[in-house]
């Protein structure tokens, strides 16, 4: 367990690591319009600044947080420690920020249970001659666009422009920061491996959840259905690279 004294501890590791990043020129992405109220109606404050009182006064950062996807990847990595510190405060005092910084330093997972069960739900989906047919089906074309996203665009820390170029002081302090969420138990295991892996050093294995040895099989039983049923998507030689990439660390584990 945290006491409050080990958390407040934490609270200033954290604020010491970035303590070195300048206020950028640009907070939020103006391109969009989200962005362009964010700019507009909220303040430029320091980190220490960024504060609970803060994001309830204003209801452009109090809408389920979505304001964390209209940062620049300077003003996230500026406010980063910010969002970290509040967490550590109180998990749930602001509705989905826990959920959306963590997806956030890493990626929305495909499924919300046990890598030991995604086997059974790929085979739950429909064919890729059946999904090209149902263009009604938004279900299973999101799953598997996730899927594609978890194995391929965006396994690697530098695929994630908001996290890559931390220094490593910085990934260090996002460390130890996962490693308090992982013993609130808010997200599944694999969610916290895979998501610290980024900032560890973590192998491929890692990086895709595992856990267990039994993960691994279980992962490459998910690729193998996926570049049966999705041949067009999932291509043989990608999916190769993926599996070989596993079977290697199984033999590692």
């Amino acid at each position: 367990m945290y006491s409050e004294e080990h958390r407040a501890e934490l609270i200033e590791e954290i604020f010491a690591a970035f303590a070195w990043r300048q206020k950028p020129d640009k907070i939020w992405r103006t391109n969009v319009w989200e962005g362009k109220e964010l700019e507009r109606h909220v303040e430029r404050v320091d980190p220490r600044d960024f504060t609970f009182e803060l994001m309830e006064r204003h209801v452009e950062l109090r809408m389920f947080c979505e304001f964390i996807h209209f940062f620049t990847t300077q003003g996230f990595q500026f406010y980063l420690p910010s969002l970290m510190s509040l967490l550590l405060k109180d998990l749930f005092r602001s509705d989905g920020l826990v959920e959306v910084l963590i997806h956030t330093l890493h990626r929305i997972a495909p499924f919300d249970y046990p890598i030991e069960r995604w086997p059974s739900k790929i085979e739950e989906l429909v064919t890729e001659e059946e999904l090209q047919q149902q263009e009604w089906n938004v279900g299973d074309m999101s799953i598997i666009r996730w899927l594609h996203q978890w194995f391929f665009e965006r396994a690697h820390p530098e695929q994630n422009d908001y996290t890559y170029g931390l220094t490593i002081e910085e990934k260090r302090a996002i460390v130890l920061f996962l490693n308090y969420i992982e013993t609130t138990q808010v997200f599944e295991p694999y969610e916290i491996v895979a998501v610290r892996s980024f900032y560890d050093g973590g192998s491929l294995s890692k990086r895709l959840g595992v856990v267990s040895l039994d993960d691994i099989a279980s992962l490459i039983e998910v690729l193998e259905l996926l570049g049966r049923k999705y041949p067009s998507r999932f291509h043989s030689q990608k999916v190769k690279g993926v599996v070989d990439q596993l079977l290697l660390e199984q033999s590692l584990f």
